[in-house]
């Protein structure tokens, strides 16, 4: 049976795709940062509202039920979504496939987390977290129904809708949640925060997305996708539990107060990623897929993304280093204290991540998922090892563990995926190493501006002072050294401005 594939461009529209790819590119990525710094905005100010009206506890034992929540949820999607997004010609066989296997697998996973509700709780041996499994099990179900229509939009680089999206569930969803904290909800407010604002976003997929699914379940289709999606989400599995081992031995050995502390401290250290390397990436990975052939051009593309994301991370990570303090007495109170010295320790980690976090494009796009299952196994024993031992000293010696694992990683995390295109280690610090340096030496000028600061003033003024200074420094360093990823970020946005009109790539 013959089905109509959804994206063969005619001859003309073929002709256009590749001039205009840097300038949809682009668009994709204004789109997609904007809307991610407001959604971040609207997150961080319902955490911080939140962390005012709950306890650490509270946060505490929410995370202990992502640990295992966070890794199922891996198996509803297979790695197929990205499969769509990669593949270069998609059918309606293979969207409809998908969608179905998604449903399933969605279903299976809320049986399955219900039915293990009572030996998590056991595993923790915290009464209270069964009846909070028992319902969030049922956001498995909830998310597979968008996760298609999710990937189109991704595909056809339609970051505008996404935008709307995630911006317009995380507002309801927040808004519902102070308003069952102020009602006396206690954790209860982040678990109805969770599924309000998946409804929302459900809700939003379907209405903004015009493809429906067919009674189509292929096993070939299936197969196809899957030759690319197996390794994927065998990496997504293995490297699940390497980023979230250390949440499972602090809630295991030093219990839901000491995993709130850890927990909120990690959120604010990944700031940088999830707002600057999380956009750019949803942004490179189809635009390097369209280009995967040309690896020079592959290449060129990456060097440039990871110098311009260097120049605005950098900065993010390196000062909330040295304010820290006032920034977390400031914002969360007195009673957030013990985040301070957790979160310092885990920015000298986080400093480099946005940017290492990056080498996933290369995998994905060039189709090469099994290099990077190979180097999830590595790398997550190395993490587990690491974690194994930090837990020996509490929650500073996990923090400890995860930025020396970070740095020691740091090489084969760049050479090995480099050598698919040819890409060697020194054009990436050579790419990173302006923005870096002068995001160092400004952290340090923040650092000297607040020893000399008065004693009696309150964290919020220190923190208010040390911000304009940061801010100043570090504008200074960058238009006085001219970094060329200051130069080429400027010229992205002119171009941007000058040239408005955009060719829609097919779907």
């Amino acid at each position: 049976m013959e089905h109509p594939r959804l994206d063969k461009p005619t001859p003309d529209a073929a002709e256009l795709v590749e001039p205009n790819l840097k300038q949809q590119t682009v668009a994709g990525v204004i789109w997609s940062a904007g809307a991610r710094i407001v959604y971040q905005a609207l997150q961080f100010v319902v955490t911080v509202v939140l962390a005012r009206l709950l306890v650490p506890e509270d946060f505490g034992l929410i995370a202990m039920i992502a640990v295992f929540t966070g890794f199922a949820s891996i198996f509803v999607d297979f790695g197929l979504a990205a499969a769509i997004i990669q593949r270069k010609e998609v059918e309606e066989r293979h969207l409809s496939s998908a969608f179905w296997l998604n449903v399933a697998a969605g279903i299976a996973l809320t049986a399955i987390v219900a039915a293990l509700a009572p030996a998590l709780s056991a595993l923790y041996g915290e009464s209270r977290l069964l009846p909070l499994i028992l319902v969030m099990a049922a956001s498995f179900a909830l998310g597979s129904i968008g996760i298609v229509q999710k990937a189109l939009l991704t595909r056809a680089m339609n970051f505008r809708r996404l935008g709307a999206i995630e911006v317009t569930a995380a507002l309801v969803g927040g808004g519902t949640a102070i308003t069952a904290a102020l009602m006396g909800f206690g954790v209860w407010s982040l678990v109805i925060q969770l599924f309000v604002a998946a409804g929302i976003r459900l809700v939003l997929l379907w209405s903004l997305s015009d493809w429906r699914p067919h009674l189509i379940l292929e096993r070939e289709a299936v197969q196809e996708l899957w030759r690319f999606s197996r390794n994927l989400a065998g990496f997504s599995a293995v490297n699940y539990w390497s980023r979230n081992a250390d949440n499972f031995l602090i809630g295991k050995f030093v219990g839901a107060s000491g995993l709130g502390i850890y927990s909120r401290a990690y959120s604010l250290m990944l700031m940088p990623l999830e707002q600057i390397s999380a956009v750019t990436a949803r942004v490179m990975f189809p635009a390097l897929s369209r280009i995967q052939e040309d690896r020079p051009r592959v290449k060129r593309a990456y060097l440039r993304a990871v110098g311009i994301i260097g120049l605005l991370s950098f900065p993010v990570t390196a000062g909330l280093l040295v304010v820290a303090e006032p920034f977390v007495l400031t914002l969360y109170g007195a009673k957030w204290r013990e985040v301070v010295p957790v979160l310092q320790i885990l920015c000298i980690a986080g400093l480099i991540q946005p940017v290492s976090a990056t080498v996933g494009w290369i995998y994905t796009s060039q189709g090469r998922t099994d290099w990077l299952f190979r180097w999830g196994l590595v790398s997550s024993g190395t993490t587990l090892l690491a974690f194994g031992i930090g837990i020996m000293w509490g929650v500073h010696g996990v923090a400890v563990a995860y930025a020396i694992r970070t740095y020691v990683l740091l090489y084969p995390n760049f050479a090995i995926p480099g050598r698919l295109i040819e890409m060697r280690i020194r054009e990436i610090f050579h790419a990173v190493r302006g923005p870096l340096f002068s995001a160092l030496a400004m952290a340090g000028l923040v650092w000297a501006a607040g020893t000399m600061l008065p004693e009696a003033w309150s964290p919020g003024a220190v923190l208010l002072a040390q911000f304009g200074v940061g801010v100043l420094a570090y504008g200074a360093l960058v238009h006085l050294f001219v970094l060329k990823p200051y130069l080429e970020l400027k010229d992205l946005v002119r171009e941007r401005v000058r040239g408005r009109t955009t060719v829609t790539l097919p779907a």
